[in-house]
């Protein structure tokens, strides 16, 4: 039987993103700090916003990554902290920070 989160996450923004299992790991054991996200016009509204005020999109802020390998359903997953977030030349950079919970 597949373990259930019990990492409270109210009042954190939650991404949920797909994973391949050579990238979880190399997360896990802390070798891969930084998760990259191409930004592309199907991916747009996920990772940015249009600000109302000034009408400039801009990057989305989370908390943290749920990171899910593959598509199965009893899949392994991790909730990894976002210690921050930037652009490059059409990446989206999401740099990591601890593993808050990993379920395997």
């Amino acid at each position: 039987m597949k373990k259930e989160s019990t990492f409270d996450t109210t009042g954190l923004k939650v991404l949920t993103l797909n994973i391949k299992k050579i990238y979880f790991d190399e997360i896990m054991n802390g070798t891969k700090k930084i998760e990259y996200r191409e930004l592309k016009q199907t991916t747009l509204n996920k990772y940015t916003y249009i600000d109302e005020t000034d009408g400039k999109r801009y990057l989305r802020r989370y908390d943290a990554l749920r990171l899910f390998v593959g598509y199965n359903k009893d899949r392994e997953s991790a909730l990894v902290q976002v210690t921050d977030i930037t652009y490059n030349e059409g990446i989206v950079e999401y740099h990591l920070g601890m593993i808050l919970e990993k379920i395997t």
